[in-house]
């Protein structure tokens, strides 16, 4: 009976362990992707409101030097301003770096929405968004004063490439720690629980051998307990009523040996 509850109680442990570090993982995962995510369109909002300034300016020949300040910023991996139909018909294609290198900037050029894609793998993390820009008025300024395009038309996009496999990696070694803690609590309670159960194990290891003897019509073995609880009142009275069933049946069979004159043969068993 302890052996399987000492099963039981660590089978239940284990699931507990291993349902909470899923949680822990899949909370620090989105933890760690919201932030991340939260950084890059900060990036990538901070560059489009920029080259909207440098527009006004007249300063666009300065956008490389920009850009290339804000490729410095700890895990940027990649960026750049791609150009729509509207700006190249007017300005030219510029450069092969301001052209859509894949499906994801050609869809936001074509449909003007903000698309986000993350690229997970056991070596590297990315998370890559790409930003439509449209002649729409932004923070009062009027891109339809500059660019030759309808309203709402996409003008263009920021494309923006992080390596967020640093913040994967700290959030990691941080589960695996938490981890590794809530297991050494696991085993902790795992331990105390057994040595709280054990007594009432034992107990009724006990209980279950005393019914057997007194099946066989033995009620001399009396059952002992550390407890202190409502398990030693079962304990005093259990042990009392065999006492009792125990006297009540050997006076019993001294009536039975005065009534018919001769010794009743000793099997060890009173009901016989």
């Amino acid at each position: 009976m302890e052996k399987r509850l000492t099963i039981r109680i660590w089978l239940l442990l284990g699931l507990i362990l291993l349902l909470v570090i899923s949680v822990l993982a899949l909370s620090y995962r989105t933890f760690a992707l919201r932030e991340s995510k939260s950084k890059a369109l900060a990036i990538a909002e901070l560059v489009r409101d920029t080259l909207t300034s440098y527009m006004v300016m007249g300063v666009m020949d300065r956008r490389n030097e920009f850009l290339a300040r804000i490729r410095e910023i700890p895990g940027v991996e990649s960026i750049k301003v791609i150009r729509g139909e509207s700006v190249i018909k007017q300005f030219g294609p510029g450069s092969l770096l301001e052209t859509p290198q894949d499906d994801l900037e050609k869809k936001v050029l074509a449909e003007g929405k903000v698309v986000e894609f993350l690229e997970e793998s056991i070596g590297k993390t990315t998370y890559k968004v790409v930003i439509p820009y449209k002649a729409v008025p932004t923070k009062g300024i009027n891109c339809l004063n500059c660019h030759q395009a309808k309203e709402g038309e996409v003008l263009g996009a920021i494309s923006l490439t992080m390596d967020i496999t640093p913040v994967r990696n700290i959030s990691l070694i941080l589960l695996l720690a938490l981890g590794f803690i809530f297991f050494l609590g696991m085993i902790s309670a795992g331990i105390i629980l057994k040595k709280f159960f054990q007594p009432y194990v034992k107990l009724m290891e006990q209980v279950k051998y005393a019914a057997q003897r007194a099946k066989e019509g033995d009620f001399t073995y009396r059952i002992t307990t550390e407890l202190k609880d409502e398990a030693k009142d079962l304990v005093d009275n259990m042990n009392k009523t065999f006492e009792h069933l125990d006297r009540m049946l050997r006076e019993i069979e001294e009536k039975v040996r005065a009534m018919i004159g001769y010794s009743v043969l000793k099997t060890g068993d009173i009901l016989s």
